[in-house]
């Protein structure tokens, strides 16, 4: 999968595909959170545990800045990272309040956690 093909979805979603995303997306994270684990990950409560091993990608506030997520997508390749390496990406909050595109920040975030349900911690800021 392509960034640019997420964000043209993203952009081109209807409300209830958003609606189901963020469904989706919630129920994974409540299953998570319940089981204590992900696959690879050890989950307790609002704290998650990483691997001392692998690249850790950290992101900070967005606010709706759909170009500051696909260039730190971008520019950190990962998307594009094997499936099999220790590669995670961090989302500490504030998804989107301010910018413009806010949901399509959410769309694309909530994406990103579907397909690398393992790799990808949302977390509240």
């Amino acid at each position: 999968m392509e960034i640019s093909q997420l964000t043209r979805k993203a952009a081109a979603s209807t409300a209830q595909e958003f609606s189901n995303l963020v469904k989706t997306s919630v129920e994974t994270l409540i299953e998570e959170r319940s089981r204590g684990r992900s696959d690879e990950l050890e989950i307790e409560g609002g704290l998650v545990y990483l691997p001392s091993q692998g690249k850790t990608i950290v992101v900070g506030d967005l606010h709706g800045d759909l170009q500051s997520l696909i260039f730190i997508l971008e520019r950190s390749g990962f998307i594009r990272s094997s499936p099999q390496a220790r590669e995670y990406i961090v989302f500490l909050g504030d998804y989107g309040d301010r910018g413009e595109k806010s949901v399509e920040v959410y769309y694309l975030i909530l994406s990103l956690k579907s397909i690398f349900r393992e790799k990808v911690i949302l977390l509240r800021g």
